[in-house]
């Protein structure tokens, strides 16, 4: 196929922004060229996309949507590559894309990594080492995929990409394993992190995979539920994300007999090795009969993200270090303390887990279970803190979505008012369940049911919490319309 040098420009209106869709030969860049095509429904149909030359229906060639978007027209025999940019008179590129990211709306090229933190300052509290690690390795994943599919357009027209040297190699794939306590932000950053990409996203719990012959769900039914959240979309599914949650749980334990478990251990770790590394799996249709046949999916390029607890790991780690017994491991306090002073020595043991786990290398995953094959898979290794006092009131009300923005939204136009000192007491209570932040909404929900309960066609005005109220001392202070108005009136008089 020969290539010819094409530029047009198009200006398109949505929502009353000018959009700048520029088309070029054989490179040009998009990823959302379909959503502004008139009669494109947006379903991932190619119909719509009509070739500039001859407009015959071009077919997409590509499996990514954010950034570039690669098209083939089988009748000129030319490929063509697409971007749409935001467009205003007099301002500056990086100015706009930041305007856009800023308003939530789709980005029309891969997010920095600085993007990719910015977004998730707004919704996952501290965790700032964790959240610069997954930003850049979101951001390259994808940067992969563009690249690996420019080389390959370039290998069958043998030719060099037009930027220069930036296709001239394919890049391997790179997977990302989270470590850190039950409740610490794990599974809502990914989730963050899936949803500002607005790609399919499937979660799997790892306790439930089972080696293919046995009773359970197989390795391939995690593909499938990726294929159903992508409503059947094998392009979509192909460029999605996949959270293998509770890995740590089928690290391989040693029987008495010197063998190890295989149901759910290294049977599984054995059979998710091809996923990781990228095949064509096949899975049923989830939305047809099982006689319609299977389809066919590529996890090349699909990012697979595995997290666990990883309860024991620090201990594995102390050890290679050859370090002297640290809190977390030594023999416990025999002395009574206060509630402050429990809570801010479970802080300071937490604190030297997490030095461990900085440390971490492949050698102590292998040591925890895992196995050397798949530790080489998970190229990326992601250290989540144990979150403090200060993290725990600050997710009770910073995050876009905090908890106690939900509940006074839900008691509108009730006022519902919180004490610092309460907020500090929930925070002390989900360090001393060890529930984590997922354990602040079930403290919420135990304050307010009650409240909850009575406020609904009452004259209820506003609901009062102190720390007493969280220590179950006192019922939650409740004003009333009548009060108010009988006080208004013996003051008049």
């Amino acid at each position: 196929m020969a290539f010819r040098s094409l530029r047009r420009n198009v200006l398109l209106l949505q929502r009353g922004r000018a959009l700048r869709c520029v088309l070029t030969r054989p490179l040009v860049s998009t990823c959302q060229l379909r959503a502004f095509d008139r009669g494109t429904n947006g379903d991932g149909d190619n119909k719509d996309h009509k070739c500039p030359d001859c407009g015959a229906p071009m077919v997409s060639i590509s499996k990514l949507q954010i950034g570039a978007r690669f098209f083939e027209c089988k009748v000129c025999k030319m490929y063509y590559k697409s971007e749409t940019r935001l467009y205003q008179p007099n301002s500056q590129p990086q100015e706009t894309n930041e305007a856009g990211l800023a308003e939530g709306k789709t980005f029309t090229e891969i997010p920095t990594p600085k993007e990719f933190h910015a977004y998730l300052d707004r919704f996952v509290i501290g965790q700032e080492p964790a959240k610069m690690e997954l930003s850049t390795a979101v951001h390259y994943h994808y940067k992969r995929i563009q690249n690996n599919l420019q080389y390959k357009a370039n290998q069958e027209e043998k030719k060099q990409a037009a930027e220069g040297e930036m296709a001239s190699v394919l890049i391997d794939k790179s997977n990302i394993l989270i470590m850190g306590p039950t409740g610490s932000g794990k599974t809502h950053l990914v989730q963050t992190l899936a949803k500002y990409l607005d790609v399919p996203y499937a979660v799997a719990d790892c306790t439930a995979l089972t080696q293919a012959g046995y009773v359970g769900e197989d390795i391939e039914s995690v593909i499938q539920k990726l294929l159903q959240n992508s409503g059947g979309n094998v392009e979509k599914a192909q460029r999605g994300i996949v959270y293998l949650d509770e890995i740590d749980k089928i690290a391989a334990r040693k029987l008495s007999g010197g063998n190890f478990r295989d149901v759910s251990g290294e049977g599984v770790q054995q059979g998710l090795l091809k996923l990781l590394e990228g095949s064509v799996v096949s899975v049923k249709d989830p939305f047809k009969k099982p006689a319609a046949g299977n389809i066919q999916v590529d996890t090349s390029d699909i990012l697979f993200i595995c997290s666990g607890a990883f309860t024991g790991l620090p201990k594995l780690i102390q050890s290679r270090m050859q370090k002297k017994s640290l809190g977390f491991t030594a023999k416990p306090q025999t002395v009574s303390l206060t509630k402050k002073s429990k809570i801010a020595a479970m802080e300071e043991r937490h604190k030297e887990e997490d030095e461990c786990m900085l440390r971490i290398e492949p050698e102590d995953l292998h040591k925890f279970g895992l196995i050397p094959e798949f530790v080489g898979r998970l190229q990326v290794l992601v250290p989540i803190m144990n979150l403090t006092q200060n993290d725990f009131v600050r997710i009770l009300n910073e995050p876009d979505n905090a908890i106690v923005k939900q509940y006074r939204s839900l008691l509108a136009p009730v006022e519902l008012e919180m004490t610092d000192e309460a907020f500090e007491r929930i925070a002390q209570i989900a360090i001393e369940r060890g529930t984590g932040a997922r354990g602040l909404n079930s403290s919420m929900h135990n304050l307010l049911k009650s409240v909850k309960y009575e406020i609904p066609g009452s004259d209820i005005t506003s609901v009062y919490i102190d720390a007493d109220v969280v220590d179950k001392k006192k019922e939650p202070v409740l004003t009333r319309g009548e009060l108010e108005i009988e006080e208004d009136q013996a003051a008049s008089a």
